[in-house]
């Protein structure tokens, strides 16, 4: 699916046209950032990559965690892997959960599978109408926007809707 594609889909739901290509952006990448972040917390393979590591090389610029947080016997310092043995050549099949990759114009594919349309569709839609709200309205949603996401994003992955 296109930048431009879901963005028919978000100007259908939130029955607003937005104003610029910018601030479409802005909202499609606002919920490539919520939904990776909600994947990472579930290690889902969207948003988790492995690799070799040896010490001393540098951290990827979309790293976000170790998969598990406490699994493996290196750190981060200064944008570098340090292993806590250097005597330790590399440790191999190192599992990270890393950040999904903005998009930056109207022809972009998005960076996760289409099945996740849906869900990106509903949280850009949702910030868009959040910002009309006043603020005792937007907290009273945002327990039930995040309890239907959950929903969106494992009935996405495969799962049945809780």
């Amino acid at each position: 699916m296109t930048v431009s594609e879901l963005i028919s889909q978000i100007n259908l739901e939130t029955d607003e046209l937005l104003d610029s290509d910018e601030e479409n952006l802005q909202y499609i990448n606002d919920a490539l950032d919520l939904i990776g972040y909600f994947l990472a917390g579930m290690a889902a393979h969207e948003v988790t990559s492995t690799t070799n590591i040896k010490d001393n090389d540098p951290v990827p610029d979309n790293f976000t965690d170790f998969q598990p947080h406490n699994g493996y016997p290196v750190y981060v310092s200064d944008g570098h892997f340090k292993l806590l043995d250097p005597d330790d050549y590399r440790i191999e099949r190192v599992r990270y959960t890393h950040a999904l990759s903005h998009v930056s114009n109207m022809t972009d594919t998005l960076p996760m599978p289409d099945a996740y349309g849906s869900c990106l569709c509903f949280v850009a839609s949702y910030l868009i109408k959040k910002k009309i709200m006043m603020p005792i309205e937007s907290c009273q949603q945002d327990k039930a926007f995040v309890e239907e996401l959950m929903s969106a994003i494992k009935a996405a992955k495969g799962g049945a809707p809780a």
